[in-house]
């Protein structure tokens, strides 16, 4: 991705540049000028958290946050707070402050090497009138896609505008001071805030999955629409585990998080690894709660069960994050619920390669039953999926059965 230079004159190369900035501070050369999203003004203990450079050592010119085309910065605190080498700070006035360019003159103030430069502002906005902080994750992404030389018109209006409003209580920030990939960044931002950005023939939609609402009208496809398939496998990407440790609060001054939420205990369900997340982008404990009691009812209570499908052409329009029924009766009694990861269609032979995440364990509710239910080893896969049986200590309704783990009470 593109990123500002300090250079007025040469806003489009990749840094800092040598050549165009021959009075920038010793030691920023080559660096970039951050992305800044959200409210880094309002902190608790009005803190200065954002980094910013001296671009003109002797005109005292400070680079705040970079700016791209239709955006500006909102607002700054008019002052910035200066870090010596030896750990002292001095605080001083700011003027000439030009949002459209992220640029402000310090008062009153004479270099000296090892500076270090932090102010107060909320990011990037759109240069229109009445433009409002940009701090919706679906606002982001469209700023970071038109960043990245995607137009509005490649973008789907109906999906952005439907995504934005299901998520309009989110509020993000964060200061990209890296060269990264866009896929990267996006797929984080929409890991942290629960939406995904694809592409469909084109155009940029943008999905807010609802994973625990089973759509009867979804696509169904029976078992003659099924040429092959493997057995699914387990945990693929480190999911499962028996506690979540989330990170959070991140603070790019000290390059560090301030807050630690957990959730779930080490070795439940016999998983011995905990899983730790880094939130960059979400800040708000409620946020993150929620997040990982999305992630906990997925991926709690069994490792996830990941299949590989090869369908008929009847499946061509089937797109990632979509849900699909699936008939397989010789392994389940009834048409099951997927949630389509990865399609590839191969229109020369009217097939599609499909990879699933099997959602019929979301279904496992245990249940009281009467003295003469049947037991595990003598019950049907539809009574293992609705009904309750007593378990070992490691979870496990027939210790000798590893996909057994299906209870909700334990011994």
């Amino acid at each position: 991705m593109p990123r500002q230079t300090c250079s007025e004159y040469a806003m489009d190369a990749l840094g800092f540049s040598e050549d165009d900035c021959k009075r920038i501070q010793d030691g920023r050369q080559g660096e970039v000028v951050p992305l800044v999203f959200g409210d880094w003004e309002k902190d608790e203990w009005n803190r200065y958290l954002v980094e910013a450079f001296l671009v003109d050592v002797s005109a005292r010119k400070l680079i705040m946050g970079a700016t791209m085309s239709g955006y500006s910065l909102d607002s700054v605190v008019s002052s910035v707070q200066i870090l010596k080498p030896d750990g002292s700070t001095a605080t001083k006035g700011l003027t000439n402050i030009d949002l459209s360019k992220g640029t402000a003159i310090i008062s009153d103030y004479t270099y000296s090497d090892g500076d270090r430069f932090f102010c107060r502002l909320k990011g990037l906005k759109p240069a229109i009138t009445d433009g409002r902080l940009v701090e919706n994750p679906v606002d982001v992404a469209v700023a970071l896609l038109g960043y990245a030389g995607i137009a509005m018109d490649k973008m789907d209006t109906g999906s952005r505008l439907t995504a934005r409003w299901l998520l309009k209580k989110r509020r993000v920030r964060r200061v990209l001071k890296e060269r990264c990939e866009l896929g990267e960044v996006l797929s984080r931002l929409g890991f942290e805030t629960g939406f995904r950005v694809r592409s469909s023939g084109g155009v940029v939609q943008f999905v807010v999955p609802d994973w625990l609402a089973f759509d009867q009208d979804w696509q169904r496809f029976g078992k003659d629409e099924l040429i092959s398939f493997e057995r699914f496998a387990t945990d693929p990407d480190g999911l499962a585990a028996g506690k979540w440790i989330a990170k959070t609060l991140y603070n790019p001054r000290e390059d560090g998080y301030e807050l630690v939420i957990e959730a779930g205990e080490s070795g439940r369900f016999g998983y011995a690894e905990d899983r730790e997340v880094e939130f960059n982008w979400v800040c708000a404990r409620k946020d993150v709660l929620h997040r990982l009691m999305t992630v906990e009812f997925l991926f709690g209570r069994h490792q996830p069960k990941i299949f590989e499908f090869r369908l008929s052409h009847a499946a061509m329009e089937l797109t990632p994050l979509t849900g699909f029924w699936l008939d397989m009766p010789w392994l389940f009694g009834e048409p099951q619920p997927f949630l389509a990861l990865e399609t590839r269609r191969d229109v020369k032979n009217g097939v599609v390669d499909i990879k699933a995440l099997w959602l019929g364990y979301v279904f496992d509710i245990g249940r009281w039953t009467s003295d003469d239910h049947p037991d595990w080893s003598n019950s049907t896969d539809q009574q293992r999926r609705f009904w309750g049986y007593w378990t070992d200590e490691d979870g496990l309704c027939n210790p000798a059965d590893p996909e057994s783990n299906m209870s909700n009470w334990g011994m």
